[in-house]
């Protein structure tokens, strides 16, 4: 994978996942971790440490994420563990923001988002506290990880529209996403999973200035597909993003009710990808 974000080619394709929900590994997978989950399926292994990022997700972390300039309330409107209902409120001295959440067994996503005018930016800007890197927790998470996969950081903070990542939403950006100076642009999505251009437009119009990692649907090819139907989309996209390297092959998003027979079938085509 680091060969791949230099835009340089592997001795295969690497092949991982957006991320391991706990939802599935304790659905599917008995509980294990997700770098046990990443090896048992032959999966290239990209572990995100979250620490403290100041994100509050079910109503329960406000005080983590307080600071005297950035003042998080929160008010549950529903804690059914079906639809978990949560309405935040962030005063900081220039002004009060908002943003809510809902969730399931499944997930948390946000449903209204923390920027509704241009200039919640800017109290973003001036307040958002900046978390202390504990290094001593990223140490000892990197050796476990070891030769096994890489280690990843996050962005802090309520994710307060498309910052975090460009979730397909590419079309008509690609200019400002190689000028921001990343290294790697994710997650590629396909327009069956609700991208607005297909991966390959995408990487033929950033001509090979950044890396990048996506692609597959991760739910009408990886959760409802054939094995034959995984197997040719994961072939297409070597074919037409992946061939001269730069790339991780990836899902969009993250995946729930995923049969174990396909996540292994996904696996195995891209590591077929040789180059």
């Amino acid at each position: 994978m680091l060969i791949a974000i230099n835009q340089e080619k592997p001795d295969r394709l690497p092949v991982t996942v957006h991320q391991w929900q706990s939802y599935h590994l304790n659905k599917y997978l008995a509980g294990i971790s997700d770098l046990e989950a990443f090896e048992k399926f032959g999966l290239d292994a990209q572990i995100q440490h979250f620490g403290e990022v100041g994100q509050t997700q079910d109503g329960t972390a406000t005080s983590k994420t307080s600071t005297k300039d950035w003042q998080v309330s929160a008010k549950v409107i529903s804690d059914s563990p079906d639809k978990r209902l949560v309405d935040y409120a962030i005063k900081t001295p220039a002004g009060v923001l908002r943003f809510k959440t809902e969730g399931n067994q499944e997930t948390t996503w946000i449903s209204d988002y923390l920027v509704k005018h241009d200039e919640d930016i800017e109290l973003i800007r001036k307040y958002l506290p900046v978390p202390k890197l504990n290094r001593k927790v990223v140490n000892e998470l990197y050796d476990r990880v070891g030769e096994r996969g890489i280690l990843r950081g996050f962005v802090w903070g309520e994710q307060a529209g498309c910052w975090q990542h460009a979730c397909g939403g590419t079309l008509g950006i690609e200019e400002m996403i190689v000028a921001n100076g990343s290294d790697v642009s994710e997650t590629l999505a396909s327009k069956s999973i609700g991208g607005n251009q297909e991966p390959w437009e995408f990487a033929a119009r950033i001509r090979g200035r950044l890396a990048l990692i996506g692609g597959l649907d991760q739910c009408s090819v990886l959760t409802d597909g054939t094995k034959e139907e995984i197997k040719a989309k994961v072939y297409e996209l070597f074919e037409k993003v992946g061939r001269n390297g730069g790339y991780i092959c990836s899902l969009s998003d993250h995946f729930f009710e995923t049969p174990l027979e396909n996540i292994q079938a996904y696996a195995d085509a891209a590591r077929e990808g040789i180059y």
